[in-house]
């Protein structure tokens, strides 16, 4: 794969993106953005949760290209860009990132097993992950019916040691199978959410609804609180550090805190007027407005994809 000055890449490149939980979009200069729903869905309003992203970059060209249009492959979200670097991004969807197989009508997630997602991410020139909240969701929000690992199965176990085991079979995978000198990897840390005004000083409401300004100061007790409760962060850093394979970490926790404001809270689209009504049930304070934050973690992103 050519590099060109600057660190962009040469005709024929390839991007795919793979299921994170949070917005993990690639942008290219010149290209109109599109609007990235829940779940990588291009329909703009919301910016939710995602699993992971492939980056594949100039390569020679293996589909006809679709000028600003999305398609939907089976998992997977596929966006070609025409143009001078033929580009093509991909998003896969793969919450937890390991596998969930089906076993006598169960779902199981299986902890030590990631050979059927990652068939999708071979051959990428970069993939960017991303992985965590799902991983805490419980009743009808929960993706899998038992845990697995090892030939046993469980009915839960403790959300973080469950998030450890999966990620270091991915991590094991990334060094086994990724060659670093033709892809490169990121992983993008937790996304943060707003539902206790408590992490916040002068709340207007017990979460995110009403809130119009982020919180002041790097030191703010959003911040803090949110980086001090997050036992999976500390796990994707750990994992990270003891890894063969250089992934690049993107940092957005920190900054993405003091955004208390930048929440669809009651205003997605998708609430009644009677649930609009009661913002202390409804109100959505996990997903991003589009435009909004996530297009600053992009810039991040682009600044690490290609100004290294």
């Amino acid at each position: 794969m050519n590099r060109t000055r600057g660190g962009t890449y040469a005709r024929g490149s390839r991007l795919m993106m793979i299921p994170c939980e949070r917005p993990c979009q690639v942008r290219r200069r010149g290209v109109p953005d599109a609007d990235e729903g829940e779940d990588g869905d291009v329909r703009g309003g919301l910016a939710g949760p995602q699993p992971v992203g492939v980056a594949r970059l100039p390569a020679p060209r293996r589909r006809a290209a679709v000028a600003g249009a999305a398609r939907l492959l089976g998992p997977s979200l596929q966006l070609q860009v025409p143009g001078e670097y033929e580009v093509t991004v991909s998003f896969y969807r793969a919450p937890y990132l390991v596998d969930i197989d089906a076993v006598q009508g169960k779902r199981v997630l299986m902890l030590d097993d990631i050979s059927g997602n990652a068939e999708a991410w071979r051959g990428a020139d970069v993939l960017s992950f991303n992985s965590g909240h799902w991983w805490t969701h419980t009743g009808a929000m929960q993706g899998w019916d038992y845990m697995g690992e090892s030939g046993r199965y469980y009915v839960d176990m403790d959300r973080t040691v469950a998030f450890q085991r999966g990620l270091t079979t991915w991590a094991n995978w990334v060094d086994l199978n990724v060659d670093p000198a033709k892809t490169r990897v990121f992983f993008q840390s937790m996304s943060p959410t707003h539902y206790s005004s408590k992490e916040w000083p002068n709340p207007v409401s017990k979460n995110c609804y009403g809130e119009t300004a982020p919180v002041v100061g790097l030191n703010s007790t959003a911040a803090d609180g949110q980086q001090a409760s997050s036992g999976q962060d500390q796990v994707i850093q750990a994992v990270l550090r003891s890894m063969r394979s250089p992934v690049r970490l993107l940092d957005i926790t920190a900054l993405s805190a003091m955004r208390k404001d930048a929440h669809p809270s009651v205003y997605s689209g998708d609430l009644t007027p009677a649930q609009r009504a009661n913002p202390g049930g409804s109100v959505d304070c996990s997903h991003w407005c589009l435009p909004g934050l996530p297009d600053t973690w992009n810039q991040l992103f682009y600044t690490l994809l290609f100004y290294k």
